[in-house]
């Protein structure tokens, strides 16, 4: 069984939520990122504690969902040991980044050790309520 991953919407990340839903020329999200930091996540993180991979969101190894039907994000990314980061890389973080750069979101989770050759999908999801 695996605990829950920990996750923040940073503050420029609910700062872009709202420019976002006003206004639809504010930049995307267009890239999900991973690393392997382990501090908590934080409204004022900027960045990833030590990225290891970022993947636009357009290619084939990283997408982004939108469900219409709840408000939730949901974001997927594809990657390789030993090809897309060095053999043994524990994968512990994600953030998900808007076009100029801004840190939107950011997870911790129970490392993945990322053998040579074995390709993993890292899966989330955000689901957005008003409390």
């Amino acid at each position: 069984m695996s605990a829950s991953p920990t996750i923040a919407v940073t503050s420029d990340g609910l700062s872009w939520m709202h420019e976002r839903l006003v206004n639809e020329s504010t930049p995307p999200i267009t890239t999900i990122a991973l690393g392997s930091g382990s501090s908590a996540p934080a409204a004022a993180d900027t960045s990833l504690d030590t990225e290891v991979v970022r993947r636009d969101v357009s290619s084939d190894n990283a997408q982004l969902f939108f469900n219409s039907e709840v408000p939730e994000i949901r974001f997927r990314i594809t990657i390789q040991g030993g090809t897309d980061v060095p053999a043994g890389t524990e994968i512990s973080e994600l953030g998900v980044f808007n076009a100029a750069g801004t840190l939107i979101y950011r997870e911790t989770r129970v490392p993945i050790e990322m053998n040579q050759g074995i390709r993993r999908t890292i899966d989330s999801r955000l689901t957005l309520t008003s409390e």
